[in-house]
């Protein structure tokens, strides 16, 4: 997954889970989403920080942070934190991996599901899979060109931008009642 789709993603799912009332708060928090891509910096991409310990320690350091600052909603915004770093987890699930359990489980997980909708049928696809944590690595990262928006994060996007304006036209529709 790119950049913007983890960012855009977690900010969509940030408004429809807390509500439009802290937008700010809640755009500035998915930069939490953003996190667990930068352990290709140490040559270890989806390993270091693509795991579950990363992203709790993502919603505990940002609690610690919140608290200390005296924030009234240190709870929500670091769930929310917490919730950034998951989503980019579940996000990185497909081929080659993410390492899930690392340093704890020493290989990588993936999961891919499709769906190819025909007209006389749909056919889905699915495969689970436990590989070596050097398929993972910086080749996948750094000597591949990177689409800006993937085809996953477009088909995300569409679907949660419809949802939005699904909910916001049933809003201005109670409103108008």
């Amino acid at each position: 997954m790119d950049f913007i789709g983890h960012y855009v993603i977690a900010a969509l799912v940030g408004l429809g889970v807390f509500g439009k009332q802290d937008w700010k708060k809640i755009l500035a928090f998915s930069l939490f989403a953003l996190l667990p891509d930068m352990d290709f910096i140490f040559g270890l991409h989806r390993m270091l920080f693509h795991n579950v310990f990363f992203a709790v320690i993502i919603g505990v350091l940002a609690f610690a942070v919140l608290k200390k600052f005296k924030e009234e909603k240190a709870l929500k915004y670091s769930a929310f934190a917490f919730l950034g770093g998951f989503s980019h987890l579940l996000l990185d699930l497909g081929k080659p991996g993410i390492a899930l359990l690392y340093p704890f489980f020493q290989k990588a997980v993936y999961f891919e599901f499709y769906l190819s909708i025909y007209f006389s049928q749909i056919k889905p696809y699915v495969e689970f899979g436990i590989v070596d944590l050097q398929a993972i690595t910086t080749g996948f990262c750094c000597q591949v060109e990177r689409a800006f928006l993937s085809d996953t994060t477009t088909a995300i996007l569409t679907v949660l931008l419809l949802a939005v304006l699904v909910q916001h036209l049933r809003n201005n529709k109670k409103q108008k009642s």
